[in-house]
């Protein structure tokens, strides 16, 4: 079934002209090299009708639309806290990425690492359900930084390395959540 334009929540395709940022400015991009050139201004937005559109592409435009509508639907369905905690499982994604190169990129890890964890520590509760899996992967991931850093601090001549591993930022400890005492061990006990 196909939408109808005001369905879809359009009724005109908007093209947007190409740009080059330079420090000088922003500088106009000609796509289409060696093809005559229109003598009239360029198409604003809203200048194309969908009805212009070729069939094939008109369908493929709408379709396009659905799918967004539909994807908004989803996230809307959702609490913000289940969605931005989603979100927050890309900055994990991100990190174990960095720890697991050869050799490991420490410090883009710890960024990412850190990222994560300023997201657990401000929204805290906000984020309902997936706060203690979120605590639980920051755990995770910074256990694992101090083994990879371990590993290439030894894997390295001298204490160059373990310097990197360090640093003069050094990653926080676990922090106990609410109703949690920490054992002298540094784990958390309920």
């Amino acid at each position: 079934m196909a939408l109808t334009r005001r369905e879809a929540g359009f009724t005109r395709l908007e093209l947007h002209p190409m740009s080059l940022w330079t420090p000088s400015g922003e500088h106009p991009v000609d796509r289409r090299r060696g093809e005559p050139q229109p003598s009239g201004p360029p198409p604003q937005p809203g200048d194309v009708s969908l009805d212009d559109l070729p069939p094939e592409e008109r369908a493929r435009v709408e379709e396009m639309a659905r799918q967004m509508e539909e994807a908004q639907a989803r996230m809307l369905a959702l609490p913000a806290g289940a969605v931005v905690g989603q979100q927050a499982l890309q900055f994990y994604e991100l990190a174990a990425v960095y720890l697991s190169q050869e050799p490991p990129r420490l410090d883009d890890a710890r960024v990412a690492i850190d990222a994560l964890l300023a997201v657990v520590d401000k929204l805290g509760a906000r984020l309902d359900q997936a706060e203690q899996p979120l605590r639980q992967a920051v755990n995770q991931l910074q256990m694992a930084y101090v083994q990879v850093a371990g590993k290439s601090g030894a894997a390295a001549a001298g204490g160059e390395a373990s310097g990197a591993a360090g640093g003069d930022d050094p990653q926080p400890e676990p922090q106990a959540t609410e109703g949690e005492q920490p054992d002298e061990a540094g784990e958390t006990e309920e």
